[in-house]
C-alpha cells in the first residue's frame, strides 16, 4: 500500500481498531438474535403457549441483544466515517507539504489533466471507499466465518456444511470476474484523466475551464474521449451484472439447501422447528451482504488503482536540503508571446507582454474572441 496511506492509517490505528472490535461484537449479536428467537418459538411449542420463567428471560435476553446491537452499529459507522475524513484531509496535508518542498520542474512537466484527475478525484474518493469498503468487507468476512460457527454449534453441523461449501465457490468466481474489472477500471480512470487535460488550464488551486471554441478537431477529440470513456462504462456495467447474476444463483442453491435438507432434518427430529427458521434467519443475513459483491469489487479495484496513481504524486523530486523552495513574493512577467491554432499560419496573440506585481488583482477585459482565456 503507498506510504501515503499507510502513514495516514498507522496515525489512526486505534480509531480503526475500535471499529473492528465494536463492530465484529455488533455482528456477534446480530447473528445470535435468530438462534435466540428460535429458542423462544421452541419453548412456546413444547409449553403449548404458556409462558414460562426461562421464556421470560429468553424475551429479555433478545430485546437487550437487539438493542446493544443497534447502538454498536450506529457507533462503529461514526468512527470509520470520520476516520475516513480524516485520512483523506490527512493524504491531502501531506502532499501539500511535498509540492511546497518539490522542484519546480515537476510543474513544469507534470500534465495538468493527469494531476488535476489524479488530486480531485482519487484522493476525494478515498474517505467514501475507505469508510464505506472497511464496513462492507468486514460485514462480509465476519458474517461468513462467525456465521457458519454459530450454525455447527447451536443447529447442525451437516446442514451448515451443506449450505456454506457454496461460499468458497462463489468468491472463486467473484475472483475470476475482479480481475476483468480491474483492467476496465484502470483503463476508464485514465480516460477520465484525459479528459480532463482537455478542460482543465490551470491547476494549484484554481481551475480555469476553457471556452467551448467550436474547432472541429476539438470537438471530434472530445467526443472521440467521451465515447471511450461511455464504451467502458458498459463494458464495466456488463461484468457487475455477470456478478450480480452468480451472486443470485448462489442466493438460490444456498436457500434450496437450507430449505429441503433443513425441513428434512426437522421431519426426523434431529433439528427443531425453531433452530430451522433460526438458521435460515443466519443464512439470509449472510447472504444479503453477497448481494453487493459488485459493489465491493469496485470498490476494493477503485482503492487500488488509487493506491498506484498516488505514488506518483509521493515520488516528487524534492531539493536535498528538504527546505521549502516556492517563489517568495512572485511576479508573473510573460515577454513576447505569441499563439497560433495547430495548422494555422496566421497567430491569434502577437508580441504579449504582461508584468503583474506580486499582490496584485487584474481582471483582463475586451469583447469577445479576442482570446482573453488563452491569456489566463
Amino acid at each position: 500500500m503507498n506510504i501515503l496511506i499507510k502513514n495516514q492509517l498507522k496515525k489512526y490505528k486505534l480509531a480503526i481498531l475500535t471499529f473492528l472490535i465494536i463492530y465484529i461484537i455488533e455482528i456477534i449479536l446480530s447473528l445470535l438474535e435468530p438462534v435466540i428467537f428460535g429458542a423462544i418459538l421452541d419453548m412456546l411449542i413444547s409449553n403449548r403457549g404458556n409462558i414460562s420463567i426461562e421464556l421470560k428471560q429468553n424475551i429479555i435476553l433478545l430485546c437487550a441483544v437487539l438493542l446493544s446491537s443497534f447502538i454498536l452499529y450506529v457507533l462503529s459507522k461514526r468512527i470509520i466515517y470520520s476516520t475516513g475524513r480524516k485520512v483523506k484531509q490527512g493524504i491531502y496535508t501531506d502532499l501539500i507539504e511535498k509540492f511546497e518542498k518539490s522542484k519546480i520542474s515537476f510543474f513544469e512537466s507534470v500534465d495538468k489533466g493527469t494531476f488535476v484527475s489524479y488530486i480531485v478525484n482519487d484522493i476525494n474518493s478515498l474517505w467514501s471507499i475507505i469508510g464505506h469498503g472497511t464496513i462492507e468487507i468486514t460485514r462480509v468476512i465476519a458474517y461468513t466465518i462467525i456465521g457458519f460457527f454459530i450454525s455447527m454449534k447451536y443447529v447442525n453441523f451437516s446442514l451448515s456444511i451443506s449450505v456454506f461449501v457454496v461460499f468458497p465457490i462463489f468468491i472463486y468466481l467473484i475472483i475470476k470476474q475482479n480481475s476483468k474489472v480491474e483492467v476496465v477500471t484502470k483503463e476508464s480512470k485514465d480516460l477520465n484523466a484525459k479528459l480532463s487535460k482537455k478542460i482543465n488550464d490551470g491547476f494549484c488551486g484554481f481551475t480555469v475551464i476553457k471556452s467551448y471554441v467550436k474547432e472541429k478537431e476539438t470537438i471530434e477529440q472530445f467526443n472521440d474521449i467521451n465515447k471511450k470513456i461511455k464504451d467502458k462504462n458498459i463494458q464495466y456495467n456488463k461484468i457487475v451484472a455477470k456478478i450480480d447474476i452468480i451472486s443470485t444463483i448462489c442466493q438460490g442453491i444456498s436457500f434450496s439447501i437450507a430449505c429441503i435438507y433443513g425441513i428434512y432434518l426437522v421431519m426426523q427430529n434431529v433439528i427443531t422447528i425453531g433452530s430451522f427458521i433460526a438458521f435460515n434467519s443466519i443464512i439470509e443475513k449472510i447472504i444479503s451482504d453477497y448481494i453487493y459483491a459488485g459493489n465491493l469489487v469496485r470498490k476494493a479495484n477503485e482503492l487500488k488503482i488509487i493506491d498506484k496513481r498516488i505514488k506518483f504524486l509521493y515520488n516528487i523530486e524534492m531539493y536535498s536540503n528538504g527546505k521549502k523552495q516556492m517563489p517568495q513574493n512572485p511576479n508573473i512577467k510573460i515577454s513576447n508571446l505569441d499563439y497560433k491554432y495547430k495548422n494555422e499560419k496566421e497567430n491569434v496573440l502577437e508580441n504579449i507582454n504582461i508584468d503583474i506585481p506580486y499582490g496584485s488583482f487584474i481582471g483582463i477585459l475586451g469583447k469577445t474572441r479576442i482570446w482573453k482565456n488563452y491569456i489566463s
